[in-house]
């Protein structure tokens, strides 16, 4: 197998294509209606570009699901074979966001059910992270795609939080249309998703993944 063929390196590769194949649609279509692409797709009644890229439930949310399954399934595989008590971890922690993102937790059970503050995800996922860190350095130092991938996501919940924070000052969620548009053409997507909520949370599994495949590749015993 040559290096370009393993599967990490070709889950990288086509993470940073798929993410710079939408924002550049996005721009081109949503903004400048090259081509008549905005004028098309809403002709169509579909919602523009951006969301039909990175909307909720969109096709970036769901490859962001099947990232997660991805590493966990993996972690869980190397944690079988002796690699080491860090990948049982991962493989956990993985689980806990795919639960996170599919279902919506912080909104359908921790605020409308339990009646806690949605926050408590956030940070219940935040503290945990960083023990498993704190815990197994010596092991994550040997993976920087997952280092980074953490930190990625580490800016991404920040992010999320302050989208959620100013929400609720505006008291309802506003059109991105509102703060980036052209004359004609609006990005038809929530304050809620924000500009790059969910390329941020792909980019950060995605990353995590190739360094989960890389571990698989070596196939180290840590």
């Amino acid at each position: 197998m040559t290096t370009l063929t393993k599967p990490s390196n070709l889950i990288f590769i086509s993470l940073i294509g798929w993410l710079i194949g939408g924002y550049t649609l996005f721009v081109a279509g949503d903004l400048y209606n090259l081509f008549g692409l905005s004028d098309l797709l809403q002709g169509a009644g579909a919602r523009g570009l951006w969301s039909s890229y990175f909307g909720t439930r969109g096709p970036t949310e769901l490859f962001q699901w099947i990232s997660q399954m991805s590493v966990m399934a993996v972690s869980w595989i190397l944690w079988r074979k002796g690699k080491g008590n860090f990948w049982f971890w991962l493989s956990f922690f993985s689980f806990l966001l795919f639960i996170e993102d599919r279902f919506d937790f912080r909104d359908s059970v921790l605020e409308s059910v339990v009646g806690v503050s949605r926050y408590t995800s956030f940070i219940f996922l935040g503290i945990l992270a960083s023990v498993i860190g704190i815990k197994y350095r010596k092991v994550i130092i040997k993976h920087p795609w997952i280092i980074i991938g953490s930190f990625v996501y580490g800016l991404s919940a920040i992010y999320d939080a302050q989208i959620i924070v100013t929400a609720a000052q505006m008291g309802n969620l506003v059109d991105v249309g509102d703060i980036v548009a052209n004359n004609r053409h609006v990005v038809h997507s929530a304050l809620g998703e924000a500009l790059f909520e969910e390329g941020s949370e792909l980019l950060a599994i995605g990353l995590i993944l190739v360094g989960t495949l890389k571990a698989w590749e070596q196939k180290e015993v840590l």
